[in-house]
């Protein structure tokens, strides 16, 4: 009982937190982008797993804060809305409010651990696709698509078991062995999208088929850190 009111007390204590900092800088003058990372819909791993990719935003000038869709609303200078591998369903009401703020010109992150059937609706609404069952093989590298401001200074990002998914930004090379486990596979000499990325409205989505690459036992892998520090970059951006 303790544990759910002693959580929800701690996110509430760092609304005000932001709001305060918010407030303080306005009135100083200065802006202050808000970075809130989805802790309503019970992720995986808590954001303290991340805490060198949130070390990275906050070297950026952002402000990281616990958070829901409800926050949208009511914080001032979001920018961003990360949401990191969630076990629950987003409602109706949360994804029209994650909707208007990417429409209006705010940055979604959506990185998925399990598979990803409650994420569908919130996807479907962005135009996003992603398999419902991940590749086969733990160790993914993906390299760079095209070249983009989240693609910078990349070789290539070290995944650890993901999902395919579309708009590709980041891609593997589709090759035996590495079919869907549901027996669906890839063109022998295709690629196959593991980190999509679109715009929408004034806003744009990054979708990634996993979240490990960025937990502080992983985030040294491959070009993952730099992949961390140039979403970072991103998010602090009105327009790429």
């Amino acid at each position: 009982m303790c544990r759910g009111a002693c959580f929800q007390g701690r996110r509430v204590a760092l609304v005000v937190f932001a709001l305060f900092i918010s407030l303080f800088l306005a009135g100083c003058g200065q802006k202050q982008d808000v970075v809130i990372w989805d802790a309503e819909h019970k992720p995986v791993f808590p954001p303290k797993s991340f805490s060198r990719f949130i070390s990275s935003m906050e070297s950026s000038g952002l402000v990281v804060i616990e958070g829901s869709p409800d926050d949208l609303e009511g914080v001032k200078g979001v920018e961003g809305y990360i949401i990191a591998g969630p076990t629950t369903s987003f409602e109706a009401d949360e994804i029209s409010r994650i909707e208007e703020f990417v429409k209006a010109g705010g940055k979604l992150v959506v990185m998925v651990h399990i598979p990803p059937s409650n994420l569908k609706p919130l996807l479907d609404t962005f135009g996003i696709e992603i398999s419902l069952e991940p590749l086969k093989g733990r160790d993914v590298k993906a390299m760079p698509a095209y070249s983009h401001i989240l693609t910078e200074e990349i070789d290539e990002i070290l995944l650890f078991g993901c999902f395919k998914v579309s708009n590709p930004i980041f891609t593997v090379k589709s090759q035996a062995g590495m079919g869907f486990q549901n027996g669906e596979a890839g063109g022998a000499e295709g690629v196959v999208g593991v980190v999509g990325f679109r715009k929408y409205g004034e806003g744009e989505i990054l979708v990634i088929g996993d979240d490990t690459l960025f937990m502080d036992d992983y985030i040294n892998s491959g070009d993952n850190l730099k992949f961390a520090q140039n979403i970072a970059k991103w998010l602090g951006l009105r327009s790429v």
